[in-house]
């Protein structure tokens, strides 16, 4: 059976804008805080006015939003490859952090959405790998998950047609030790609920 893509992650492209122009905003705010910060500290030099409270406010706001950019910073390059293609035998692309990943379908144990940065993550024995930035995180759950259920249930009928089998060949053989006199109708028919479970 050909390998078949079924679904491919949709980037949120405006998020994605959000987390690569915010850092730049904060950090350009901050720069200018700081700038503004230097040059009334080096008046304040010139002057020996008193340290004034405003300056301290501009020294506190800089290093706020010094550390929100930062942190946006960090989040753009936690998920900024991050991408997902499902086919019928394999789940690859980019994880967190540009992770190159390949799962085999059968490796999948589990799937879930995720709300934050529109998130999906899939379990496997090893871990969690976790794709963010992906606007159609939905569709692809619910294609995994087909993929999942779809994999499961062959194994489950052929537990159950493997179970029957041997119920059936067992009543036969009580049958033949009914019909040569070995057992009592008594005793076949208690076998037989509890060979059937009843």
């Amino acid at each position: 059976m050909n390998e078949k893509i079924i679904i491919e992650g949709q980037r949120n492209k405006t998020l994605n804008m959000i987390l690569g122009v915010a850092p730049i905003v904060f950090f350009v705010i901050s720069l200018i805080n700081f700038v503004k910060l230097y040059s009334d500290t080096v008046e304040w030099l010139k002057t020996h006015y008193a340290y004034s409270w405003n300056t301290q406010i501009e020294f506190y706001v800089g290093v706020v939003f010094l550390i929100i950019s930062i942190i946006l910073l960090v989040l753009y390059i936690y998920c900024a490859k991050s991408n997902i293609t499902v086919t019928n035998k394999r789940v690859y692309g980019r994880a967190v952090f540009g992770k190159r990943v390949d799962l085999p379908m059968d490796s999948v144990s589990a799937v879930s959405i995720t709300s934050f940065l529109n998130g999906i993550s899939v379990a496997t024995s090893a871990g969690t790998i976790k794709f963010k930035l992906i606007s159609n995180n939905a569709m692809i759950h619910q294609e995994i998950s087909k993929q999942l259920v779809a994999r499961q249930a062959p194994m489950t009928t052929g537990n159950i047609v493997q179970q029957n089998e041997s119920t059936i060949k067992q009543l036969e053989e009580y049958k033949k030790l009914l019909d040569n006199g070995t057992i009592t109708q008594e005793e076949f028919d208690m076998k037989k609920k509890q060979l059937l479970g009843l």
